[in-house]
């Protein structure tokens, strides 16, 4: 279900706060527009952008003519209404939706190709992609399914995983018990009463906090979303609670007092947090809000874009140039320039011929927190960020870096027997434990015994157009977590050129994990063609991550807790002309980045973006 309809459940079950609501926003709302001096910017959701799907495109030459166009002083028009550091699905949402209000947006991309963690890569003809590997909620008539028909002019297709989409591998490699997660609420119910027959009542009251949790959403979304003097009086006066739940019974706990507080059963507990990978914070350090998230998310199935991750990107240019503007790599923004008032108006770009500055009355950063504030801005303007005081406290930092593990192997998926399925691996049920003990382990001996937890999956499997494009190939990706630490003393080093000792440690990692693939899939010894490895310096590299975050600011419950540290995690930063999006101003994953995009979208055009999309839907709805 889509956050809106989320929200109608929920005030649908609560009169009271409905009435307090409307009572609150009424008297809110009309302030907002007499102290606001700003003009609203155009519909972007005005008419159903959607065509018939056209033919997937396979030529690798057609594609990189969208996804690969670099950047030259010649290409630029005299002027852009916005500028978009990143591609990320944060930036691209963002610059789409602007777009479709009418806008000039520029998209500088410092990496070879757009896309951020949506872009693939070839090697030894075979394609990999780096961040997409399953995506909730793109079954038709979501509000998520609707914002990405729109935005690509209903041109990117999804296809569904198999019912049993996850799988959970719980005991040391070779030892594991497996355990089957569906598709559907019933259904992942009797999947999981198979294996817990004595877990009904842990299983439903889990079921249950999941439709709280959906519920109270919009308390997060409001402190982000509306005017700050606004959020700052709902937080102020404690009236943001009688609105929403949120912040005071959803996420104050975190995922480990949930699932602790529902069963005694060690294995339980952790397949109701299996998947914490997904935004890499331990159950005990995570929120509730976040795990509810995502299990929410999945909870009605699981897919891939048909064509490959890349496809997501391919589609959403066409919609930014349709506007006049361009989406062009190869051009590292190394600041964000500012002028005497403060105000952000402009972007360097290094380039080996010399600096060139670019200006733009808008200025929006895809590229992290992180990098926005310690690289791009001068410490001068960047202290006077409310964010700043909470990153120099710890409230919110840098999340988890990760290994990933990018196998090519011979032989199409049926013939390898492999499903459109991921599968996650545990050494032990007290994942906290163990993974802090590993987390805790030096450069040096990191790579003592077991990795604690992996994430397998085959985006070749989940592909139906692949074996097309890669006939009698499979890809395998496999992904860990990794301390910036253990590898920032090769960080000065040139990409591939790092040096015998790194390139020991990369060929020992990969073995190691491996190794306990095979432990799951035994089948695929002997059928491996290409390997490489990742690391948290891939990431630094490849999408600019200053310590190789996998998912930007890390998902504790500081972050989430806090109806502060939320709504100053809003667009506007504090310095004027500048905005942030993607997943740090909402959540990982590519739908939380998009939803982030969208809100930057909302406080660029001054406008309810999320009205008007879901006014656009009701509409197509009754249209049909």
């Amino acid at each position: 279900m889509g956050i809106i309809t989320q929200a109608i459940d929920f005030l649908a079950s609560n009169p009271l706060y409905l009435i307090l609501g409307i009572l609150v926003y009424v008297v809110l709302f009309l302030l907002s527009i007499f102290m606001s001096r700003n003009k609203s910017g155009k519909n972007p959701f005005k008419f159903d952008a959607r065509k018939k799907p056209a033919e997937l495109v396979i030529d690798q030459a057609k594609r990189d003519k969208i996804l690969k166009q670099g950047f030259a002083a010649k290409k630029l028009d005299s002027s852009y209404d916005a500028i978009v550091i990143g591609s990320g699905i944060g930036g691209l949402t963002t610059a789409s939706i602007l777009a479709k209000a009418g806008k000039k947006v520029l998209v500088l991309e410092q990496h070879d190709q757009a896309g951020g963690c949506c872009h693939t890569f070839v090697e030894d003809g075979y394609e990999f992609d780096v961040g997409i590997h399953y995506i909730g909620e793109m079954q038709e008539n979501t509000i998520v399914r609707f914002l990405f028909d729109q935005i690509t002019q209903g041109q990117l297709q999804w296809t569904p995983l198999d019912q049993e989409y996850d799988k959970v591998a719980i005991g040391k490699p070779g030892e594991q018990k497996l355990y089957s997660i569906l598709s559907n609420k019933d259904a992942y119910k009797q999947a999981l009463l198979k294996h817990f027959p004595k877990e009904e009542k842990a299983i439903d009251g889990y079921l249950k906090l999941l439709v709280e949790a959906r519920r109270s959403m919009m308390g997060f979304i409001m402190v982000k979303a509306f005017p700050k003097f606004i959020a700052k009086i709902l937080i102020k006066l404690g009236l943001i609670h009688y609105m929403s739940p949120y912040f005071k019974k959803i996420s104050s706990k975190s995922v480990q007092q949930v699932v602790e507080s529902l069963t005694n059963n060690k294995d339980l507990q952790l397949i109701f947090a299996y998947n914490f990978g997904d935004y890499g914070t331990l159950p005990d350090e995570a929120s509730w809000a976040m795990q509810a998230v995502l299990a929410n998310h999945y909870l009605y199935g699981a897919f891939y874009p048909l064509g490959g991750a890349s496809e997501i990107a391919f589609h959403i240019i066409p919609t930014i140039e349709k506007s006049g503007g361009k989406v062009l790599v190869r051009a590292p923004v190394s600041k964000i320039l500012v002028d005497s008032m403060g105000k952000a108006n402009g972007v360097r770009i290094s380039k080996t011929g010399g600096d060139i500055d670019l200006k733009a009355p808008i200025i929006i950063s895809d590229a992290g927190i992180n990098n926005t504030l310690h690289k791009l801005l001068d410490n001068e303007v960047a202290v006077k960020s409310p964010l700043y005081k909470s990153m120099t406290n710890k409230h919110i930092k840098a999340g988890m870096g990760c290994l990933s593990l990018f196998v090519g192997l011979k032989g199409s998926s049926k013939e390898l027997g492999i499903k459109g399925q991921n599968i996650w691996a545990y050494t032990n049920a007290d994942v906290n434990k163990e993974v802090r003990e590993y987390y805790n382990k030096s450069e040096e001996d990191f790579l003592d015994g077991d990795f604690p937890l992996l994430f397998i999956g085959f985006p070749s499997a989940k592909d139906p157009a692949h074996q097309k494009r890669y006939p009698g190939k499979t890809t395998c990706t496999v992904i860990t977590m990794a301390k910036w630490d253990w590898f920032s003393s090769w960080k000065d080093e040139r990409v591939k050129h790092r040096g015998g000792v790194y390139e020991e440690k990369k060929e020992l990692m990969k073995e190691k994990m491996w190794k306990q693939v095979l432990a799951l899939y035994p089948q695929l010894k002997d059928c491996v063609e290409y390997m490489d490895l990742g690391t948290p310096l891939s990431n630094n590299f490849y999408i600019g991550a200053l310590e190789g975050e996998t998912y930007g600011l890390d998902h504790n419950m500081k972050r989430f807790a806090s109806a502060e540290v939320a709504m100053n995690l809003r667009p506007d930063i504090g310095v004027p002309g500048l905005y942030i999006t993607g997943q740090d101003l909402f959540s990982a994953g590519l739908v939380g980045a998009a939803m982030g995009g969208v809100i930057t979208a909302a406080a660029c055009l001054n406008r309810q973006v999320f009205n008007d999309l879901t006014n656009l839907k009701k509409e197509c709805k009754k249209s049909q």
